[in-house]
């Protein structure tokens, strides 16, 4: 019965209720959208850059993250993508070469990464090719000698166009210098500016030869799995079938360098000269220190003492992602929290109003037998519901919009440059799962049961002898 009371009287003075309900409705939405829009411009930022920059997972060779220098390739790199191709969450996987070189199109060098890659095997695992317009070329369909793929940003700072040649410098193997003519197959353009300023593409079969490699030396091998797979379990098999550890001289300085706990140090220097570790070896080692390790720390103690075969995913690969991943989850909490505390102010002085106006109704409800206690519960209970009047409101109002937006899209496209800059796409679809909503509920409730704890308070306190003969 008391909540059936408590919810007819927030109608009582229906004006003031709907203003309330209102208020809360629009801050709510107003927070939640704002949060949407910015979890979907982040996941269209991680999709983008798994599907056309970095895949899912990487393998690389141990020392190659360190220095990356020509030699540094992956044994039996071809027998290994075999076996990851096995794998039935894998959709594809493709071997890389990855030198730093300078390009040249006559008007001056400049600095470039360039990617050796199969150019079937990269359509599998790279969607690259659906940012060249077919006016501009194509993916490596041309019968052009020694083609080469470029940016449309470093087309215009080399004064290049389609077809032109260009001169690419490195070094192979043995550190001999090479020069290499190449011609203009086909131009890019995505989302993120300075990746295309960077990256430049060619077939590796021709790298192979100029660097002196056989067909099946990488760089990298690059794996892109299906959207719901579990990475962390896909990395962990790759890493107990490929990974290496080593605990020597050099890795020992390597662990340095991450300025941990010296305790750490000495537990470490004390096992050392252990070699070929594998991984289950290496997390029994690190179960054994001498204090409890974040898992952060673990991770940056493994790839200090790796000698075979690193194993990357997508958040380690791209670390500034993942931490921006990390506080957008907070960030709904921060922008609500705020929001409702506001609000909440605005809850207190509404409740502490109702009580004073009904101080006469309290005092009889309590002289005729009413306890403190179901007038505190009825108070709280007339403020939570409130509360959640508007919070339903408000995420309901929400859910609508974001689900329209969803589908088409907010164009940003006079912020390009800005966004471009950051490698975020100028057409955004707001996303907030419904884990989310869950959560915001959870807050207005807290909110309300909060904003009437003194009004409440204040409604118990009156004595109903004076309540009574109040006017």
């Amino acid at each position: 019965m008391i909540i059936s009371i408590a919810w007819k009287n927030i109608w009582r003075n229906k004006l003031r209720s709907f203003v309330v309900l209102f208020a809360i409705a629009i801050g709510l939405v107003a927070g939640i959208l704002s949060v949407a829009v910015m979890n979907g411009a982040l996941r269209d930022r991680i999709k983008i850059a798994i599907k056309t920059e970095i895949g899912s997972i990487q393998l690389h060779r141990a020392d190659y993250l360190n220095n990356a220098e020509p030699d540094k390739t992956i044994d039996n790199a071809g027998e290994i993508i075999k076996k990851i191709e096995e794998n039935q969450d894998v959709i594809a996987v493709s071997g890389r070469l990855k030198l730093e070189a300078m390009i040249n199109g006559g008007h001056g060098p400049r600095g470039a990464m360039v990617l050796g890659v199969n150019p079937d095997s990269e359509k599998r695992v790279s969607d690259l090719y659906r940012y060249i317009p077919d006016s501009l070329g194509g993916w490596f369909n041309s019968d052009l000698r020694n083609p080469i793929i470029i940016s449309s940003r470093l087309a215009d700072k080399l004064k290049v166009g389609l077809n032109n040649k260009v001169q690419l410098d490195f070094v192979n193997k043995q550190g001999e210098a090479i020069a290499a003519i190449f011609r203009v197959c086909g131009i890019f353009q995505t989302n993120n500016s300075i990746y295309d300023e960077m990256n430049v593409f060619v077939e590796n079969s021709i790298l192979q030869k100029m660097l002196g490699f056989d067909e099946n030396e990488f760089h990298q091998i690059v794996l892109l799995t299906k959207e719901d797979a579990d990475l962390d379990s896909i990395s962990t098999v790759l890493k107990r079938k490929y990974s290496a550890f080593s605990i020597n001289t050099n890795t020992l300085q390597n662990l340095g360098n991450l300025k941990v706990d010296s305790s750490i140090v000495d537990y470490f220097s004390a096992n050392q000269d252990l070699v070929s570790l594998n991984y289950g070896q290496m997390l029994e080692l690190l179960k054994k220190t001498p204090m409890v390790l974040s898992l952060q720390t673990q991770k940056d103690i493994l790839r200090a003492f790796e000698s075979g075969i690193t194993v990357m995913t997508w958040e380690d690969a791209a670390p500034e992602m993942a931490l921006t991943s990390y506080w957008m989850d907070w960030l709904l909490y921060i922008f609500v929290g705020i929001i409702l505390l506001a609000l909440g102010f605005g809850i207190v002085n509404t409740m502490l109003m109702v009580v004073l106006e009904r101080v006469k109704e309290f005092g009889m409800l309590m002289a005729i037998g009413m306890n403190r206690r179901r007038v505190y519960l009825m108070v709280v209970l007339e403020t939570v519901f409130l509360s959640l009047a508007g919070g339903v409101t408000g995420i309901v109002i929400s859910s609508i919009l974001i689900s329209w937006l969803s589908k088409s899209g907010i164009n940003l496209v006079s912020l390009a440059e800005g966004f471009n800059s950051m490698g975020y796409s100028t057409l955004i679809y707001p996303y907030i799962g419904l884990e989310d909503y869950i959560k915001i509920v959870i807050m207005v409730i807290l909110t309300g049961v909060v904003s009437a704890l003194y009004p409440a308070w204040k409604a118990i306190r009156l004595n109903p002898a004076d309540a009574v003969r109040s006017e």
